[in-house]
């Protein structure tokens, strides 16, 4: 015999998933891939399939990303918003279970916008609170590179001149939750 009573969560089970599900925001606004990245042949790493610049990971609020979306949107437009490159840097891997490997690091461009600071420090008031002190806004090239090869690759980049007057346009805001284990 089918029992209905079976089927309806408790509001404290309801309540337990959600929190589990919906906590932290992330925005982010998608970025165009530079030609240079073509150029440049690594023998460890992945390519950025998905290059985007992060305006703000809050682990901690809950606030709703159609609403972020929404006033981003109001208040700074849909327009594309171009970003000057002022650097190459190696920032570290993404921690794999909560542990850094020391032995890898990302290829990233730091990048300068003013209109990328404004919509971080719009955020913020808003109450979002961003997982680093500083934010410094970038477009990840390559994850998971050997930290040698990341070393030489970044000084090149610097040493060549390749990065002067280079400028990347941003376009297309994304509001999500964070989802902690994307492969679930």
């Amino acid at each position: 015999m089918f029992c209905l009573r079976n089927m309806i969560k408790s509001f404290k089970e309801y309540l337990a998933e959600a929190k589990d599900t919906n906590t932290g925001n992330y925005v982010s606004v998608g970025c165009s891939m530079p030609e240079i990245s073509k150029d440049l042949e690594l023998k460890s790493g992945n390519p950025n399939k998905e290059p985007h610049v992060t305006l703000i990971y809050s682990k901690e609020s809950t606030e709703n990303p159609k609403d972020i979306l929404s006033d981003i949107q109001v208040r700074f437009g849909t327009k594309e918003i171009l970003c000057e490159v002022i650097g190459a840097a190696k920032f570290d891997s993404l921690p794999k279970k909560g542990e850094r490997d020391e032995n890898k690091a990302c290829i990233v461009l730091k990048l300068k916008s003013k209109k990328l600071e404004d919509i971080h420090e719009f955020l913020k008031n808003k109450g979002l609170k961003h997982s680093y002190p500083e934010f410094s806004p970038h477009l990840t090239l390559f994850y998971g590179v050997d930290r040698d090869e990341a070393n030489g690759v970044v000084a090149t980049l610097n040493a060549t001149g390749i990065l002067e007057d280079l400028v990347l346009s941003c376009s297309g805001f994304k509001s999500n939750t964070i989802i902690e284990d994307w492969g679930k």
